[in-house]
């Protein structure tokens, strides 16, 4: 194998995985939170798979994580001193920038607004997709919904993977226009909803 394919590879290892990670990171501690831990106390299977179902709860949730990671990416030296003494936030502060690296690096990216851009299309759609699949034999407990939600992300991925062979930067048609103050947040909830 040549290391183009090598490169392709590691690119596509990188970024699946970076992007699986995010969506469960996002998708797990939601069902815990609304409910009640699989115990359906404060509201039923019917009205928490409505809340899956609504688009303005769980993507607000995944763009803020995609927000913070583009913080955590761009401000990496100024965060690294401010979290040396806290092993936790140094913990997920290593994988992002490490993982980000990676894909950077092994996908020929040049900008930081290119990658997450990427990032961004890619994994919104593949959320999009898992959140209109949940209905109530995914979410009757926490490790049918764990095993589901992986099964259905691994699927989606496997599926729309052939999107990332075919990604080139192309620095040349690259819109300057686009690169925005690291101080601002990656996306805007005015942009994804598509809010005039």
């Amino acid at each position: 194998m040549d290391d183009n394919n090598n490169s392709k590879s590691s690119f596509l290892a990188h970024f699946l995985t970076f992007v699986s990670q995010g969506i469960t990171g996002v998708l797990f501690p939601f069902y815990k939170e609304i409910t009640d831990n699989g115990t359906f106390q404060n509201k039923s299977k019917k009205e928490c798979i409505e809340q899956f179902h609504d688009f303005n709860i769980v993507p607000l949730l995944y763009i803020d994580y995609i927000n913070e990671c583009w913080d955590k990416y761009n401000k990496r030296d100024k965060l690294k001193e401010n979290n040396e003494n806290d092993e936790n936030d140094e913990d997920e502060y290593n994988y992002i920038i490490v993982k980000l690296d990676k894909i950077k690096k092994s996908g020929n990216i040049i900008h930081n607004y290119c990658l997450f851009d990427l990032l961004w299309n890619f994994s919104f759609k593949t959320l999009i997709i898992v959140l209109a699949r949940i209905d109530e034999s995914i979410i009757r407990d926490f490790d049918t919904f764990k095993i589901s939600i992986n099964n259905m992300i691994d699927i989606t991925l496997e599926i729309n993977k052939q999107e990332l062979f075919e990604y080139e930067e192309n620095c040349n048609n690259f819109d300057y226009n686009k690169i925005i103050n690291i101080e601002d947040k990656f996306i805007h909830v005015k942009y994804v909803m598509n809010i005039c």
